[in-house]
């Protein structure tokens, strides 16, 4: 598990952690970005990441509560979100077409 939680990462450390994340096919199961301002453009990157993680990889648990995330995340998201356990995207202003779309990702 590893928690960069409240640290003032912004986009930039975002795309970082999603250049991690898709170039290595680490042994994380647990990744907690909440509050970190990441925007739209990191949130993005890390869905197409979680994306090419292959099947079975570890991670299952992904936190980016509170990240600024629009309905334009929420839809890239909703591409990844089947690999997961758990996907916490509380307090962004995902709008209600973005919690459409994870919802839909769900079924």
């Amino acid at each position: 598990a590893l928690s960069l939680e409240w640290n003032g990462m912004s986009a930039d450390g975002g795309k970082a952690v999603a250049e991690a994340l898709g170039g290595a096919q680490p042994a994380l199961c647990e990744l907690n970005l909440g509050w970190n301002g990441l925007g739209d453009t990191a949130i993005v990157a890390i869905a197409r990441a979680i994306e090419l993680c292959p099947p079975g990889a570890p991670l299952r648990d992904v936190r980016l509560h509170h990240n600024r995330g629009t309905q334009v995340a929420a839809a890239a998201l909703a591409r990844s979100v089947g690999a997961l356990e758990l996907l916490d995207v509380s307090g962004n202003p995902l709008g209600t077409a973005g919690a459409a779309a994870l919802l839909l990702a769900q079924q």
